[in-house]
């Protein structure tokens, strides 16, 4: 297809990371639907075409503080090597013009928009040149397919089966996610602030954006599988953000409408932080994990009372085989 150089700022960018969310937080206010020319080499170009070289790789060296302020920062050798090659395609492509397409996925929200996933520097300089683009359109939905069922070697692991629009696009180590959130009161998460304790790859975040949350912060300590969150969650559109934190030591979280605690009780030694941070939330919904032989309703929370025990209303909403699984609705 041809993107007309006038709607290349309709498009977005795919590749937001740990290292860079603060800094779209903080400039965009939100890091899941990112424009494809507010990514920092957008600044760089432009600085180098309006400004001296020597001035344009300084306000680089600047802007990359603040883009990775706890990841990798040029030095003033390759930042300069890499402006120089950034004019150098600049002028072939004011010459020549742009060569190849420029890979695009569909977005998973229904909004039309598309999202950039290879061709960022033909993107800015066909901006800046006025020139249009040819692009190749791929699924998102295929693309998460051969990402998620790659070989195991070069696969992160997927907990959870990916649903999308209640069907399952990739079974999972547990395929009962759908069912899960489905016994999730719907006005516990329709207009409501979700705060997803162990989010491993966001998959419980974007079923939360799906059903109408107005704002969704998954919590995990996995940076890998945060990282594939981030970028999946431009596809979704939906309003969410990732944090890297580990559940084992107390962070400020602020105050939520609804927590989501789902099999995370084993993985945290220290469950009167768990508490604690789940009390962020008005409603919290806490499942625990598969106990054998099966409990009684009583001597299932008995099991969890030190992190759930602080609790009110505690109601079972939803019970695994026979029981050998429960999650439980709780109010602060």
């Amino acid at each position: 297809m041809k993107i007309a150089h006038q709607d290349i700022g309709d498009l977005l960018f795919y590749w937001p990371t740990l290292t860079s969310r603060e800094y779209y937080n903080r400039t965009l206010g939100q890091c899941h639907t990112i424009p494809a020319l507010d990514q920092p080499r957008f600044h760089f170009i432009k600085a180098l075409i309006e400004h001296p070289f020597e001035e344009a790789v300084q306000k680089h060296l600047e802007m990359s503080k603040l883009y990775t302020p706890d990841g990798w920062q040029p030095d003033e050798n390759n930042a300069a090597t890499y402006g120089r090659k950034l004019l150098a395609h600049y002028e072939d492509v004011k010459e020549n013009g742009i060569q190849g397409s420029l890979t695009l996925m569909d977005s998973l929200s229904g909004d039309g928009r598309l999202v950039l996933q290879d061709g960022n520097h033909r993107l800015i300089l066909a901006h800046f040149l006025g020139l249009d683009l040819e692009a190749d359109v791929v699924s998102t939905r295929e693309v998460m397919k051969r990402q998620w069922t790659r070989p195991p070697e070069k696969r992160l692991f997927l907990y959870q089966s990916i649903f999308i629009d209640g069907k399952e696009l990739v079974p999972g180590h547990r395929r009962d996610a759908l069912d899960r959130i489905n016994c999730v009161r719907p006005e516990d998460i329709e207009g409501k602030s979700v705060l997803v304790l162990g989010c491993n790859n966001g998959r419980d975040c974007f079923l939360a954006g799906e059903r109408g949350a107005s704002r969704i912060v998954g919590v995990d300590n996995d940076a890998p599988l945060l990282n594939s969150a981030l970028q999946e969650a431009t596809c979704h559109g939906y309003p969410t953000d990732f944090i890297q934190a580990d559940l084992e030591e107390p962070f400020d979280i602020g105050p939520f409408d609804t927590v989501l605690a789902f099999s995370v009780y084993h993985w945290v030694a220290n469950r009167t932080v768990l508490a604690q941070t789940m009390k962020a939330g008005k409603v919290v919904y806490f499942e625990g994990h598969c106990l054998l032989p099966v409990l009684s309703d009583e001597e299932y929370r008995a099991r969890y009372s030190d992190a759930i025990g602080s609790f009110h209303n505690i109601e079972t909403v939803y019970t695994v085989g026979k029981g050998e699984r429960r999650m439980f609705r709780m109010e602060r």
